[in-house]
């Protein structure tokens, strides 16, 4: 109603903004600007927000901003945030919080930007980070692809459920920080879950499923929640069991160890001066104690990463701040031989050997996503195998998993694999391709 009268409903038009399936649409409230804003996030990782108040009859639905949020992850959800539900934030700022098939949650500050592709694969020329957090999502079953806030009761805490597509249904506990004590998730139908919804008090969660016929009530007991974010630990606890061995494990040292290095390397490996120990070590170090300890961020997640950091007012970070950021940003799963086969097929590998020529990988490493010049790739190439490819071998898979990134064969693997490597890999040295070489991490 508007002054009293009734306002009929009036079509503006339509706009095709995804070329996949969109998995969140939502209206935001933006009390920090006073307008009501539209969103939807797709499959093809592009956020939109559409400019509502010129959208008109004549003019049809006018696309205020696009943006790309992922880059190789699949969002599968979309989230509003309660006003100053995440620590350290602008209480007045929406926050967004996009979920993606890799188990993460990435929290967004996009409201209100300008922008469009110029081309639906190609994201904005000058695109910053917008990423305020990547957190670790719950992991009782497939991704989350339902979130849902509940409301909120006065108690001094909020929650949000979440669902998957198939059998888990969970609750989180707010606000987001990777926990892993601080959600928790049931089996809720013995197959896909085809919907989840609340009720208006926000007791009680509806699940449907799919071939067993069923809607089910469910009461929440957040209590039952916050006991177990409590015995799980606080502070840097939770994120230190999480890690593998705990923190009287090897790898745990190891990473203080990188940690102390980082310290020594900011301050000069050769100086003669009295060192300073900090306990910080810059934010420009993190991605190379990343890699040392195994996990190879892209340039756009270190941008996320340092974004993420700089965001905070700081430049440099603690242990427990390593911790916490490994955490959350390592993958869930590790790179398997199967998603090597995939990006090979995806990289236009031979379809029944699975072989590629190895001037053709080449050039695209050159060329597509993240391009690396000549220089870089020769480096590369000459710390993993100690010496130069001619460009004409034949490589596969397994082969460039294991000869030539030095990861470890998976168990059961056929012997024969070692001399088909050596012929493939012509004419380098069957010793040099075999040897102990493992990637300069």
């Amino acid at each position: 109603l508007e002054s009293g009268k009734e306002v009929p409903w009036l079509y503006l038009g339509r706009y095709r903004s995804h070329h996949g399936p969109i998995v969140g649409l939502k209206f935001v409230d933006d009390k920090d600007a006073g307008a009501i804003r539209l969103l939807s996030l797709g499959r093809d990782r592009v956020l939109v927000e559409y400019d509502l108040s010129n959208s008109f009859a004549a003019t049809g639905v006018v696309v205020r901003s696009a943006l790309t949020v992922e880059q190789t992850a699949i969002p599968t959800s979309l989230l509003v945030l309660p006003p100053a539900t995440q620590p350290g934030e602008d209480p007045l700022r929406t926050l967004l919080v996009s979920a993606n098939n890799e188990f993460k949650f990435k929290v967004l500050d996009v409201l209100g930007l300008v922008g469009v592709h110029h081309d639906s694969d190609d994201p904005l020329p000058s695109q910053e980070s917008h990423c305020v957090q990547t957190l670790l999502g719950p992991t009782y079953g497939p991704p989350p692809n339902a979130l849902l806030v509940l409301p909120d009761e006065d108690k001094g805490s909020r929650y949000a459920v979440y669902g998957t597509p198939e059998k888990v249904v969970g609750l989180v506990k707010l606000p987001l920080d990777g926990n892993p004590n601080c959600g928790m998730g049931l089996i809720a139908h013995p197959g896909a879950v085809r919907g989840v919804c609340i009720s208006y008090d926000g007791k009680f969660v509806l699940t449907t499923g799919g071939a067993d016929y069923s809607v089910l009530l469910w009461e929440i007991d957040t209590g039952a929640l916050d006991a177990s974010a409590a015995m799980g630990g606080t502070n840097i606890e939770p994120y230190e069991a999480l890690i593998p061995g705990g923190k009287e494990g090897e790898f745990y040292d190891e990473m203080c160890n990188y940690f102390y290095l980082a310290q020594l390397r900011a301050q000069g490996e050769d100086t003669t001066e009295e060192r300073e120990i900090t306990g910080q070590v810059p934010i420009d170090a993190v991605p190379d104690i990343f890699r040392a300890l195994g996990y190879y961020p892209s340039q756009f997640e270190v941008r996320d990463l340092q974004h993420e950091v700089k965001r905070k007012g700081k430049d440099t970070i603690t242990l427990t701040d390593l911790i916490r950021l490994y955490v959350n940003h390592k993958p869930v799963a590790d790179v398997s031989l199967e998603h090597m086969a995939d990006a090979f097929a995806a990289l236009g590998a031979e379809p029944i050997s699975g072989l590629l020529k190895a001037d053709a990988l080449f050039m695209m490493l050159k060329r597509i996503g993240e391009p690396l010049s000549d220089q870089e790739l020769q480096q590369c190439i000459h710390a993993l195998i100690g010496q130069k490819m001619s460009g004409r071998e034949d490589l596969s898979a397994a082969i460039f998993s294991e000869q030539i990134l030095g990861f470890e064969a998976p168990e059961g693997g056929e012997e024969s694999g070692e001399v088909q490597v050596a012929e493939a890999l012509s004419p380098m040295e069957a010793s040099a391709v075999g040897s102990d070489q493992s990637p300069a991490h």
